[in-house]
């Protein structure tokens, strides 16, 4: 309840506004997910990671795109409950706050044994500005809930049967579990599965933390389990894991084996790293970035502001740090403070930036992500700086440490001159107050336009071109009212679209062609017929899209192209609706 309560005050107003969508440019990315999640599913029965409802008329997969079908699955009782699609969206969302919250409080309640510490814990990383960043559009990304399950699970499954000490008040107790090793590494292979259909490149990382997390614990704890009791535990948790995605997983390797649009370039992962000094730099969302941001604006060299607000507050700097130093001889301390700092390296992509520069004088620094890229699947991630998800995780956990300790007496923190019972609380509120991000920026651009209202009840099944052809997250926005194909589409990584590009009038039709140039001729003499014969019923002109010469070219366009056809202009909605068929 606590956590939900402050998910409500931090996220303000989205709970005040809960039919409008946080700002972003993807918001209607993920709407349309969800969506298409439900339509696929319950109303047309049929293989969700295909559509035609996109790039219409020939469809496109979407086993590479950030479908987030665990999301999609997820929102489905509260749309056939007749929640409005923009709530199921928010609801969602706010959801990651109080999960990631409750997920890090009892991962760091079972490794410390103090409750305190597992709820400011949990305020650290449920709160972080990273998750604040991915609340602009990327649904898939703020839904970072379920890697401290995972994590926990984990843990629980490579320390059975040693009994777990935990403090409550002065005199420690013994308790035992009830679940076995076997049955916490299945319940870890079900939320990687979960992790997985919601964004791959988390489940990416939480395999590279398996990875380290394994070496370490055969090489450091004696006392845990030998390595084929490991190896029978790793089976179960990748049988289960594989078993569940296996029928996404399959197609989806090879799709990424063919298709030149999955992977991303180098140079584009170099841009979209974190820069040295990121972890610093106070959050684009507090509301003293007003003050500070002008200063600090020429920094981020144009990153997205989703992939920009990578602050990790100086109280949390301050008092991992410390606790890495004081108990640099504890062999758990160690580990998170391992994660934390190599899980930060990778995040700094192949190229080190400092402060907007990677290049002194000629020279460059590489970095481990430089040899990372090239491993099988890393080449579509895009954005190093998202490693910071398991940065933020290892930081709360190492507060987490600090603030036990503190509470049994074993450490005083530096500014107080003896263990106080609230201390969690201020270190708490410091926390809160460095994470503040209201008010947050909720979406001007409205999409519940009449017209397409008035679309969705006209019986059949057609066509609709947008202009300007381009993709824009927006027209997915409005299907979800009109629920017809469009032409065109916006993914996440853009495939070619075989229908827009071996179409002269579509060629003709898209911005960048003058509307002078020699495809005005075929546009003209067949362009009608060839949207017709596609069944193309309405074109659709957004003119608050188009900017200065793009208005008048397209004028000229559209008159040549479609002379005669009936259209009417809907003023307040800056629309020109062509109808190409009765």
């Amino acid at each position: 309840m606590i956590y939900t309560g402050l998910t409500l005050a931090m996220t303000w107003p989205i709970a005040t506004q809960f039919t409008t969508l946080p700002d972003g440019g993807d918001d209607w990315r993920f709407l349309w997910n969800l969506w298409w999640m439900k339509t696929a599913l319950v109303d047309l029965h049929t293989n969700p990671f295909h559509t035609d409802y996109l790039y219409y008329p020939q469809g496109v997969n979407l086993y590479l795109d950030t479908l987030a079908p665990a999301l999609g699955v997820i929102g489905i009782p509260f749309e056939l409950l007749g929640f409005n699609l923009v709530a199921v969206y928010n609801l969602l969302a706010l959801s990651s706050f109080v999960l990631a919250g409750y997920g890090t409080y009892l991962l760091v309640r079972h490794l410390t044994g103090s409750r305190p510490a597992g709820f400011v814990a949990g305020l650290i990383f449920a709160f972080c500005p990273y998750h604040f960043a991915h609340l602009l559009g990327h649904l898939n990304l703020v839904s970072l809930q379920w890697i401290p399950f995972y994590i926990l699970a984990l843990v629980r499954a490579w320390e059975w049967p040693r009994a777990e000490t935990i403090h409550s008040g002065a005199a420690p107790v013994l308790v035992t579990t009830c679940l076995s090793p076997a049955l916490w590494a299945a319940l870890a292979g079900l939320w990687l599965a979960v992790t997985s259909y919601t964004e791959w490149s988390y489940a990416l990382f939480l395999g590279l933390f398996t990875l380290w997390f394994l070496a370490w614990h055969l090489r450091m704890n004696r006392q845990g389990p030998d390595g084929l009791a490991s190896l029978r535990r790793l089976a179960v948790l990748g049988g289960v894991w594989l078993l569940l995605v296996a029928p996404v997983l399959v197609p989806m390797v090879q799709e990424a084996l063919t298709s030149r649009f999955a992977q991303t370039t180098i140079q584009a992962s170099n841009f979209l790293s974190a820069d040295l000094t990121d972890v610093l730099v106070p959050s684009l969302f507090h509301p003293l970035w007003r003050v500070v941001g002008p200063v600090l604006e020429p920094h981020y060299t144009g990153r997205p502001r989703s992939e920009r607000a990578l602050f990790v507050g100086y109280t949390v700097l301050l008092l991992s740090t410390a606790t890495v130093w004081v108990f640099r001889r504890r062999r758990d301390v160690v580990f998170w403070g391992g994660t934390a700092l190599g899980a930060w390296v990778l995040s700094l992509g192949p190229i080190l930036h400092v402060w907007g520069q990677s290049n002194w004088g000629g020279w460059r620094v590489p970095l481990p992500y430089a040899v990372l890229y090239f491993l099988p699947f890393f080449n579509i991630v895009r954005v190093p700086g998202r490693f910071m998800v398991l940065v933020m995780l290892a930081l709360a956990v190492l507060v987490g440490y600090a603030l036990a300790s503190t509470q049994a007496g074993r450490w005083k923190l530096p500014w107080l001159t003896r263990p106080v019972k609230g201390t969690a609380t201020v270190v708490g509120a410091l926390v809160l107050l460095e994470y503040l991000a209201i008010p947050f920026n909720m979406q001007s651009w409205n999409y519940d336009l009449p017209f397409y209202h008035e679309l969705a009840q006209e019986p059949g099944r057609f066509g609709v071109l947008e202009l300007p052809l381009a993709p824009l997250a927006i027209y997915e926005g409005f299907q979800t009212i009109h629920h017809k194909p469009i032409v065109g589409g916006y993914l996440a990584r853009q495939p070619s679209d075989p229908f827009a590009n071996s179409t002269p009038v579509l060629l003709y039709l898209q911005p960048a062609t003058p509307a002078n140039d020699p495809l005005a001729v075929v546009a003209s003499r067949t362009g009608l017929a060839d949207l017709r014969r596609a069944g193309v019923r309405y074109v659709l002109v957004h003119w608050s899209i188009f900017y200065g010469k793009g208005q008048a070219d397209l004028q000229t366009k559209l008159a040549r192209v479609f002379p005669g056809v009936p259209s009417h202009t809907l003023p307040q909605e800056e629309m020109t609706v062509f109808q190409l068929a009765p």
